[in-house]
């Protein structure tokens, strides 16, 4: 799973059949929110579409679909009186969409199967039952990566409950990763604790990113809530050795941090990390945070004015800067100029917006 990167279930659950978990795993990336019309007295920036490091908009944050299922309560299902449920169909015809992307009839096989296995569990609780009970014995990655999809789209207490389950008592890397997906799905405010809890202890790093990926929005989180989040993102930013789990961990303290301190961690970050992408994360992270302030511009216009910064750390710092106007005279100067010379390139058509972490994902 070096290559290809996680995914957040997005849209009908047979999209996310087709485009993140049968087919590879797609990237969450960091949404950023929509810009801010220019300060008055600065030139209008231009408006090709933001490059796609830290752009794309996060799916599957509000556009999930599906009824809730329902809460079992009283006595404990019968499990040998339940009909057949379609799993293996499902499973089957995601199969045959990896095999050939690029056949419509599989395509529209594995659409159908998806539906078909979602309106099942969501009507049944006996044959959820059933499906929880399959998902905590399997152990091919496609396999759970297709039912985790299916469950993340249930906003039921069962499924939560054995998602927090797996990810803290299962041996099994493939089963913890599917169940941190299901719990970033449903956007579980428990999937912090537990999440918090494995990226404090475990050496997997494919769990780790799976972890990272399940802490929700801070919507709703208290000041003291935050605490724990903030200086778990800080320390895997400073020290973690997967600039993939830097990268999301910089995007993330934007949004958790509580004040001007916690940022300090962004600045370190934006001037001295090796890696690009996590410089990247890094402006994107300041963006997010909104905080003006004279340390947090200037780190920004430093890193804008390097000739010898990669790209898309400069594209990402310029966008920032335009989010976070009106700016001191030399910022804006700083600005303005790189504004001139990427409007000049893109005319010429040379311009290049760099490798950012989410380009091809």
């Amino acid at each position: 799973m070096a290559a290809p990167s996680p995914a957040h279930v997005a849209g009908a659950v047979a999209v996310a059949f087709l485009l993140g978990f049968a087919g590879g795993r797609l990237t969450a990336p960091e949404a950023a929110p929509p810009p801010p019309a220019p300060p008055q007295g600065t030139p209008s920036p231009p408006t090709p579409p933001k490059p796609a490091t830290e752009r794309r908009p996060a799916a599957g944050a509000t556009d999930r679909v599906g009824p809730p299922g329902p809460t079992v309560t009283g006595d404990p299902v019968d499990l040998t009186a339940v009909p057949p449920v379609d799993l293996g169909g499902a499973l089957a015809a995601a199969r045959r969409t990896r095999e050939a992307p690029d056949d419509q009839h599989a395509s529209e096989a594995a659409l159908a199967a998806a539906g078909l296995l979602e309106k099942q569990l969501g009507d049944d609780p006996a044959a959820l039952a059933k499906a929880l009970e399959a998902f905590r014995t399997m152990s091919d990655p496609n396999d759970l990566e297709v039912l985790a999809a299916v469950l993340g789209r249930l906003a039921d207490p069962q499924v939560e409950a054995a998602a927090l389950d797996i990810v803290r008592r299962d041996v099994s890397p493939a089963r913890r990763i599917a169940a941190f997906d299901v719990l970033d799905a449903i956007g579980a405010p428990a999937a912090r604790e537990a999440a918090l809890e494995v990226l404090g202890t475990e050496p997997d790093q494919e769990v780790r990113r799976a972890a990272l990926r399940a802490v929700p929005e801070p919507r709703g989180a208290s000041i003291g809530e935050a605490g724990p989040v903030v200086d778990t993102l800080t320390r895997l930013l400073a020290n973690d050795k997967d600039p993939e789990l830097r990268r999301r961990a910089a995007a993330s303290l934007g949004r958790w941090h509580r004040s001007e301190a916690d940022l300090q961690a962004l600045v370190d970050a934006l001037g001295r990390d090796a890696s690009p992408e996590v410089r990247t994360g890094a402006a994107f992270g300041l963006e997010v945070a909104g905080r003006r302030t004279p340390a947090i511009v200037a780190a920004l216009v430093k890193a804008l004015a390097s000739k010898d910064e990669d790209p898309a750390v400069r594209e990402n710092c310029w966008q920032a800067l335009s989010d976070l106007g009106p700016l001191p005279p030399e910022a804006q100067a700083a600005w303005t100029a790189f504004r001139d010379a990427r409007g000049a390139a893109n005319e010429a058509g040379e311009h290049d917006h760099g490798h950012g972490p989410l380009e091809d994902h």
